[in-house]
């Protein structure tokens, strides 16, 4: 495989500190057994791997305090662990993933199942709205019924008392009615 090689000046600005000290955490790390590819000048070509390794032992020296020597065998020593869980983390995310696709899955019917309450539960409501709306349209109507009744009852009560009233009063003559007595 074709990975991307960067030079030692490279490796500086990207890790950060200067190219000596970067000529002489390579040569610490290479004493320790750790291989840096070269190329046919035996100029250090740098992997991002590598990268990754010098920016680590920076951290631990200048931010963790560790000694040089010490930074350097944990550094070799994750790079070991790395290469070794390498493929176990590839199989281990296989597996995570179809455990991640399982609980999408769970919780999907989860979801899925909520929806069809929901809706049922709609539906119930939908149903009971229109009995109340059908039972409400239904009183209107009877007392509406009941009122048109009672005004035509009322009205011919008033018919029947004005008629009766005006039985009951004498015919008055022309000068009766006209001089008011």
């Amino acid at each position: 495989m074709n990975e991307r090689v960067y030079w030692t000046a490279e490796v500086s600005e990207m890790v950060g500190i200067g190219t000596s000290t970067i000529r002489k955490y390579s040569l610490a790390l290479e004493a320790k057994g750790y291989i840096i590819q070269r190329n046919e000048k035996q100029q250090r070509a740098f992997t991002s791997r590598d990268v990754t390794t010098l920016k680590r032992l920076k951290e631990l020296t200048q931010v963790g305090g560790m000694t040089l020597d010490n930074a350097i065998k944990t550094v070799i020593a994750e790079s070991e662990n790395d290469d070794v869980t390498e493929a176990h983390d590839v199989e281990e995310r296989d597996i995570g993933r179809s455990g991640e696709m399982a609980a999408i899955l769970e919780y999907m019917k989860r979801q899925d199942e909520r929806i069809d309450k929901l809706e049922r539960f709609n539906r119930e409501l939908v149903d009971k709205l229109d009995q109340q709306t059908k039972y409400l349209a239904d009183k209107i109507d009877r007392r509406d019924e009941q009122m048109t009744g009672a005004i035509r009852e009322l009205q011919e009560s008033k018919r029947l008392i004005a008629a009766s009233q005006e039985k009951e009063e004498p015919k008055k003559g022309f000068l009766a009615r006209f001089l008011g007595k």
